[in-house]
């Protein structure tokens, strides 16, 4: 690279010398001193010459080069350039910093973005005692699935749904309905009926019913069950109305339960429970709504638990009075 100096003129004017800053060529020029050259030095521009420019009156910014000269190397950078470069230093460093400490933080914390199309949310997944303003189920017309009592009823046994001996009770037409150390008077219009197989979970069932429709029966029925530790007459009340809305021999197509009564009563001496419900199907085969049972049972001195059963179809105020009315003559 050529430093800064006098240099014979790069125009070519015989001569005159023409100054170098270093960077190009000035305006600034003198006359050469004529000097001898030393016995075997060869004439010719001195090692290093700056590039020679085009003829002008004033020095070119972009300066040709002859093609026995090489070009000066490239100077250094100004100051200005410098400081230049060393805020863009600066400026990038302080960048990646806040960068990395940005994802830091957050690789810490836990705090990340959803992938994109991941379908999730930034909201917190864990479980909250809040209470919510919205419904959390869907309203629906669909019947349940399982059967609703009323609440703060016991538990019942649905072991007890099957395996008892119903059949093993009669009535013969014209006499009293007898079973499980009760009698009722047989209500006018009923028939003994072998409907008491349906009974699966008493014992020496005695029925009789009468056709309402093709697909319907009202029944009245006397038993007894069997002493499989039922812990009260409630709980053995509440049994017997779930194995009935749960049996197919009972109801196809059962759609809910709506108890009207449920509160203990006194039966033969014993303090029993009754359950007066509202049985509603879904059947396309009958016109009416389902049926309105009422379940009684009390406990007798040999564990066991005397039985009635009574159905009447829903909304049919004639039989309900006849059902109220067969009923009074078994409660104290």
């Amino acid at each position: 690279m050529a430093s800064p100096g006098w240099y014979p003129d790069p125009g070519g004017q015989p001569g005159l010398l023409r100054f170098w800053d270093g960077a190009t060529w000035t305006s600034r020029t003198m006359p050469a001193a004529p000097t001898a050259p030393p016995p075997g030095v060869p004439t010719g521009p001195p090692p290093n010459r700056p590039p020679a420019a085009a003829p002008s009156s004033a020095p070119s910014s972009a300066p040709s080069f002859p093609p026995s000269l090489p070009p000066p190397s490239q100077p250094p950078a100004s100051g200005r350039g410098r400081r230049l470069t060393l805020v863009l230093l600066a400026v990038l460093l302080v960048a990646g910093v806040g960068v990395g400490g940005f994802f830091g933080v957050r690789a810490l914390t836990g705090d990340d973005e959803p992938a994109a199309g991941g379908g999730g949310t930034s909201e917190s997944s864990e479980p909250t005692d809040e209470p919510t303003d919205q419904p959390t189920d869907e309203p629906t017309d669909e019947p349940t699935e399982e059967p609703t009592g009323s609440g703060g009823a016991p538990e019942p046994i649905l072991d007890a749904c099957q395996g008892a001996a119903p059949v093993t009770g009669a009535t013969r037409p014209g006499q009293a309905l007898r079973g499980g150390g009760l009698r009722v008077t047989t209500p006018p219009g009923y028939e003994p009926s072998a409907a008491n197989e349906v009974f699966t979970f008493g014992d020496g069932v005695a029925a009789v019913g009468q056709q309402v429709e093709e697909f319907w029966l009202s029944l009245y029925a006397l038993g007894s069950l069997p002493d499989i530790g039922y812990e009260s007459p409630q709980q053995a009340a509440e049994t017997v109305v779930e194995c009935m809305v749960r049996s197919e021999l009972f109801y196809s197509g059962f759609q809910d339960r709506t108890d009207l009564t449920s509160e203990p009563v006194s039966l033969a001496g014993a303090e029993g429970w009754r359950i007066t419900t509202e049985i509603r199907v879904q059947d396309p085969r009958i016109t009416v709504e389902g049926d309105h049972a009422t379940v009684v049972v009390a406990p007798r001195e040999d564990g066991s638990l005397s039985l009635f059963v009574s159905v009447v179809p829903i909304g049919d105020d004639t039989r309900i009075a006849q059902q109220e009315a067969t009923l009074a003559e078994l409660l104290d």
